[in-house]
């Protein structure tokens, strides 16, 4: 007796309700990954700003740049903080050899931003009447300076962190002082749109600043905002203490 041979198989319905558990899966678990990811990198990205209050303690106590030769080292932007160069100023008392105070991945890219794991920094020193020094001011080329500039330099920095990608790599944004205070704000700005997009838009530098000016003249028009816990910045979200 000749028995027929018989072709084991899904049948169409098996296989489409076998798609419909992967799809029910990823649906659970991709928004949780991305979660995670971005949890990730915004815990790095406060790492990364207290990383750079003690880069700058460290360049500063050097007095790898010391503009107006009182013996007192000033604040350096990214650039200076990685090694990458010095400023030299008009009136520059002697600068030290440029060397790396924070990890090369540290380093500002062409746009003078800095970027590491999916998220974007930058720090912002004061100049006394005029627009604040970044990488981004074409620093590496010969820079006008003066005596103001560096007694301000010697007290005052802020730095930014937002995500790289916003909604992807992070959502929050958030900054540092000289005083090593860590704030943060939501970085939206309704509707989850972000004030900082990671493209078209990055921080001011008195972003984290109160809308109230309230300091001093001699310490420069840019930098009289109170950087404090609490205070709401121009770009109207309020920004308050990381903790920790």
């Amino acid at each position: 007796m000749v028995f027929a041979k018989k072709n084991k198989g899904f049948t169409l319905i098996e296989l489409m309700i076998v798609v419909a558990i992967i799809a029910i899966i990823a649906a659970i678990a991709i928004p949780t990954f991305l979660r995670a990811k971005i949890n990730a990198n915004e815990g790095a990205a406060i790492a990364t700003l207290k990383g750079i209050h003690a880069f700058q303690a460290l360049f500063q106590s050097s007095a790898t740049l010391d503009f107006n030769a009182n013996g007192a080292g000033e604040f350096g932007t990214m650039g200076e903080l990685s090694g990458a160069y010095l400023r030299t100023l008009t009136n520059a008392g002697a600068n030290g050899t440029p060397q790396p105070f924070c990890p090369a991945s540290l380093q500002p890219q062409i746009d003078g931003i800095s970027r590491k794991t999916g998220y974007s920094f930058v720090v912002f020193l004061p100049s006394l009447g005029g627009a604040p020094i970044t990488d981004a001011s074409d620093v590496a080329a010969t820079a006008a300076g003066n005596v103001q500039d560096a007694i301000l330099q010697e007290s005052l920095f802020r730095g930014y962190a937002w995500p790289s990608v916003f909604n992807n790599t992070g959502l929050r944004c958030f900054a540092v002082n000289q005083n090593g205070e860590i704030l943060i704000a939501s970085n939206d700005s309704g509707g989850n749109v972000p004030f900082y997009d990671g493209t078209t838009s990055t921080p001011n530098f008195d972003a984290a600043v109160s809308t109230a000016p309230n300091a001093p003249a001699e310490v420069g028009a840019q930098f009289n905002g109170i950087f404090i816990s609490g205070t709401t910045g121009v770009d109207t979200q309020l920004w308050v203490s990381a903790g920790g």
